[in-house]
């Protein structure tokens, strides 16, 4: 069985709000480990390519979908949030990036107040990601994080702006 963590029932979305940055596949083998207590994912990452094979397809197929709905559209800008852009290593012919940033110890400290995250598992997720420096080398615009969500949210609508007018 395929989940992804935080637990929560896929079809139950009131009152939660879905952080894709929150959530990482895991691999379960039911009929030996019904409590869900052992991933897999990490023993056999050949699975979990076997599984991103199969996601990863359909999300970029939704992505260009939705960008040529929005070109159809006339919309001004289109945003799409792609955690994994830089590690599929996918051209998805987008215009421009945006990449947030913060300090590791900002990123390290906020990960790990996330319910059921532990050291061990954030170092495995970080082990699996382009390295910040190196993600900050190919953005176009860099939104810094370390700060407040109102000084994010002000960021981004600075960044909107000035997307707006070119």
């Amino acid at each position: 069985m395929a989940s992804t963590t935080p637990v929560r029932l896929p079809w139950v979305t009131f009152g939660a709000k879905a952080d894709p940055d929150d959530f990482k596949w895991e691999l379960y083998n039911v009929n030996e480990d019904f409590s869900q207590a052992n991933n897999l994912a990490e023993r056999y990452p050949d699975k979990l390519r076997e599984l991103e094979a199969i996601v990863h397809p359909l999300v970029r197929a939704r992505i260009a979908k939705f960008l040529a709905a929005a070109e159809a559209d006339g919309a001004a800008l289109a945003v799409v949030d792609i955690p994994l852009l830089y590690e599929t290593g996918y051209p998805y012919g987008l215009d421009k990036v945006a990449v947030t940033s913060a300090p590791d110890a900002v990123i390290r400290e906020r990960a790990l107040q996330r319910e059921g995250m532990t050291v061990e598992k954030l170092e495995a997720i970080l082990a699996r990601q382009v390295p910040q420096a190196e993600k900050l080398k190919r953005a176009d615009y860099i939104l810094d994080t370390s700060g407040t969500i109102a000084d994010t949210r002000n960021a981004v609508a600075d960044l909107v702006e000035t997307l707006s007018r070119t």
